[in-house]
């Protein structure tokens, strides 16, 4: 399987660790992954501390303007999606600069590989057990779900797009609500595979 994921920063003070997690995590497997590096040039004050992240399974894009309602620079992650195409099986996952993945992460894999048909994969995150619970109905779904919950398959992502020109620090519960209204296959699990606000604040 493959992952994509997502780290939106405008400092590059977690990067190191970031990647660092993602190279002990996916070493000596057969699952692969591609790191996008999304900077906010908005409120990053150089693009020079960045150049050095890049390699073979990371690339950087800055992105240079963003909607009023868009603190949050969502619509630049739909545009990262929109370009990206791999045939494989492919999901994606929002990790934001001070989270960081558990050393099981790749435990989503054998959940999504078993259910073959799944859009996404909810798990749970430590710290917040109040997030990503079994049964979330459509429309309730902010406040109750976190970008560090869930991946997603990435045609999916690209179908129901994550910014929608409204207030992007809900992007999460309203991209969540749409998966729901639309009546996509959601699996969940109790697992923890994600720390949440682990490393220091950029």
């Amino acid at each position: 399987m493959n992952i994509v994921f997502i780290t939106r920063c405008f400092r590059p003070t977690n990067l190191e660790a970031i990647k660092s997690r993602l190279k002990e995590v996916f070493h000596h497997t057969s699952h692969t992954y591609r790191h996008f590096i999304l900077v906010d040039m908005t409120r990053a004050e150089s693009p020079a501390p960045f150049a050095d992240f890049c390699d073979p399974n990371t690339t950087v894009v800055f992105s240079n303007e963003k909607p009023q309602a868009d603190e949050y620079n969502t619509k630049a992650i739909d545009e990262v999606l929109a370009a990206y195409y791999t045939p494989r099986e492919t999901f994606v996952y929002i990790l934001d600069d001070d989270n960081t993945i558990s050393k099981d992460f790749l435990r989503v894999c054998d959940y999504c590989e078993h259910n073959a048909g799944a859009d996404a994969l909810v798990f749970q995150i430590a710290s917040r057990p109040e997030l990503g619970q079994k049964f979330i109905r459509p429309g309730e779904a902010i406040g109750k779900i976190d970008w560090a919950n869930f991946l997603t398959r990435l045609d999916v992502m690209k179908w129901l797009k994550i910014f929608t020109g409204t207030d992007s620090q809900t992007a999460d519960g309203q991209f969540f609500n749409r998966m729901l209204e639309k009546g996509l296959c959601i699996l969940y699990t109790n697992e923890e595979l994600c720390f949440y606000n682990a490393l220091p604040k950029p």
